[in-house]
């Protein structure tokens, strides 16, 4: 190899810019060389001041803040485009689809929803019920439930299996947060307790039947 080889061969060691086989054909070649060792130190001293010879630049303002705002968004939008895997739900009679489903339905209940006729709910403090249809032959209701801020509804056992879906805000059951679109199916004869943090909009499918409990 000729000097000048060398020497650039040394300038890549020095710099790690060799990969993974260059670098360990240079170190059974060379490593046991003084004058290679010599020439790489001094090498690696000049590689370790460029850093101090740049000229300082400031950080930039608010650099943290728009760091955190970037993986709170991007954290954001992963957990809106992915479908929780079934081992997230920790209640094995609740069957959560995080599908969004047919646009036309959904607005379709949305406006249903706004036409509705409300009235209070007796069993929750803050939260209005809007019938739809009643089923005395099959004993089931389908409603609209809504809460305009933070409510705890009452815990309650099936009589039969529950069709919830989201359709504005947020709506939570165990340790699983619901948002709109999603649809949150329950067998017959569990308990649970929704709850809502900023409020929400609900369509029900359930039984008459059904046992109020708290």
């Amino acid at each position: 190899m000729e000097p000048d080889d060398l020497a650039e061969l040394a300038t890549l060691y020095a710099l790690q810019a060799l990969d993974e086989a260059d670098l360990a054909w240079v170190d059974e070649r060379y490593s046991h060389s003084p004058d290679w060792q010599v020439e790489v130190a001094d090498l690696e001293s000049t590689v370790a001041m460029l850093a101090y010879g740049a000229t300082p630049i400031a950080m930039a303002p608010n650099l943290k803040e728009r760091l955190f705002e970037r993986i709170a968004a991007e954290d954001a939008l992963e957990s809106a485009t992915t479908a929780p895997k079934e081992s997230a739900i920790t209640d094995p009679a609740t069957i959560a689809e995080h599908q969004t489903p047919v646009t036309d339905n959904l607005a379709e209940l949305l406006q249903q929803a706004k036409n509705a006729t409300w009235q209070p709910y007796s069993y929750g403090q803050g939260v209005q019920v809007a019938t739809l249809r009643v089923d005395d032959t099959t004993r089931t209701v389908e409603c609209f439930v809504r809460s305009f801020g933070q409510t705890k509804f009452p815990q309650h056992r099936h009589a039969d299996s529950e069709e919830i879906l989201v359709l504005e805000g947020d709506l939570t059951i165990g340790s699983q947060i619901y948002l709109k679109g999603d649809r949150v199916c329950s067998l017959p004869g569990t308990v649970h307790q929704p709850e809502t943090l900023e409020g929400c909009t609900l369509f029900l499918r359930t039984s008459l039947d059904d046992e109020i409990l708290l």
